[in-house]
């Protein structure tokens, strides 16, 4: 009997050690993307594509394990999408989140970020208040700002002479933003917005919108929709005789396979600001190939931003040798990015990428070169003038001491 306590000592013992002893998780990925809806050509499945081919890239393991993704399509419903990442952060072990198209999704689950102190990086939607006014070190905007997009098409556009506009804004959170973000540009530039017109995201007839337009006189017409409603907006606007030697069209955020589904015949003349060109230079073309190779087609803007994140953070996850969201943040902050999909980058203590950005202009048909060759890369513009320099960041964690 006096056995007993010293042989259940030793079995405790032997439980507890065995249980010390077992391996961590392995790093989870969530890819949550709008897969059924108008941006699904953008991000979607692609996004999974580019973020398995990252972690490719990166060796397949982080922490010494195989690097696993699960994905959702969260159809551009900001509570579904709310659902599945609380899902994943506390019942299936998700250590970050990636992709995220939809300015107001981006915003809300940058701030489910901050309460469950876990990482997401945006790499679909253009939010300034991720890294901006709402930032908080856990959400990381990774791919470009709607004031980035529009400082730099917007300066080029006025130098033109278009300086009275009218703009063609979706009822969204992301159509509040570019539209505040337009007038404030236009106007530091002398120009004037003559009238704009908002449709629900799910419009597919902007027939009347553009009559609006075209009665406006305005000397450009912006369309600020992304994803089948940019394509179909510039086809019906060819039907009335738009852009002609009065009235020109102009774009802000760019989309590759936006102009595939219409093509340059629609779509020529065309400005846009982006974060990436596949046919930019080698190292983009690399990569764009192999993403070619699995999908058949060329990446967007917002799938390199998501390759570029998860290669970004499997390499801190790995040389910081954890997984703890305070020690990969900081080893970011110290890095220089320059990979095949951002150029001159830094992340700033609030979670903004900067970087370099570039001003292209759809070809025409005797200028295009190949199923994918789409643009000219007619500026680059450097990260402190696309972003602002840091002293006017509206984020106050980037102007801690």
């Amino acid at each position: 009997m006096k056995l007993w306590p010293l042989v259940s000592s030793v079995a405790l013992c032997g439980f507890a050690s065995a249980v010390l002893a077992q391996p961590a998780p392995p790093i989870k990925i969530g890819v949550l993307a709008d897969m059924s809806s108008v941006y699904s050509e953008g991000g979607g499945k692609g996004s999974v594509v580019a973020v398995e081919l990252a972690i490719e890239d990166s060796g397949g393991k982080a922490l010494g394990q195989p690097v696993q993704v699960v994905s959702a399509d969260f159809q551009l419903k900001t509570d579904l999408a709310l659902s599945i990442a609380k899902q994943w952060f506390d019942r299936e072990g998700v250590d970050a989140i990636f992709d995220v198209a939809n300015s107001g999704t981006a915003i809300a689950i940058n701030n489910l970020a901050k309460e469950k102190k876990k990482l997401v990086f945006i790499g679909s939607a253009a939010a300034d208040p991720v890294g901006g006014n709402e930032c908080n070190g856990y959400g990381m905007g990774w791919l470009y700002t709607i004031s980035s997009v529009v400082k730099s098409v917007t300066a080029a556009q006025l130098k033109k002479g278009l300086d009275t506009w009218f703009l063609l804004l979706p009822d969204t959170a992301y159509g509040t933003l570019i539209d505040a973000s337009i007038r404030k540009e236009v106007a530091a530039g002398g120009g004037k917005i003559v009238g704009s017109v908002r449709f629900p995201n799910e419009t597919t007839d902007f027939s009347s919108f553009l009559l609006q337009a075209q009665a406006s006189n305005a000397k450009l017409i912006v369309q600020t929709v992304a994803g089948t409603a940019q394509s179909t907006t510039m086809k019906q606007a060819r039907e009335f005789g738009l852009p002609n030697s009065k009235q020109a069209m102009g774009g802000m955020i760019d989309l590759v396979t936006d102009v595939k589904a219409a093509g340059v015949e629609i779509m020529q003349g065309q400005t846009y600001g982006t974060s990436f060109y596949w046919n930019f230079d080698d190292r983009t073309r690399a990569f764009a190939n192999r993403f070619y190779a699995k999908t058949k087609k060329m990446p967007t803007n917002q799938q390199a931003a998501d390759y570029s994140a998860v290669m970004s953070y499997i390499k801190a996850v790995n040389t910081t040798n954890s997984r703890d969201p305070e020690k990969i943040t900081a080893f970011l902050r110290q890095q220089k990015f320059d990979d095949p999909v951002v150029r001159n980058g830094t992340l700033r203590k609030g979670g903004r990428l900067v970087h370099d950005m570039y001003l292209v202009q759809v070809k025409s048909p005797a200028e295009k070169q190949g199923e994918w060759d789409f643009y000219k890369v007619i500026d680059v513009v450097p990260a402190e003038k696309a972003f602002g320099p840091l002293s006017e960041s509206a984020c106050p964690m980037d102007l801690e001491k």
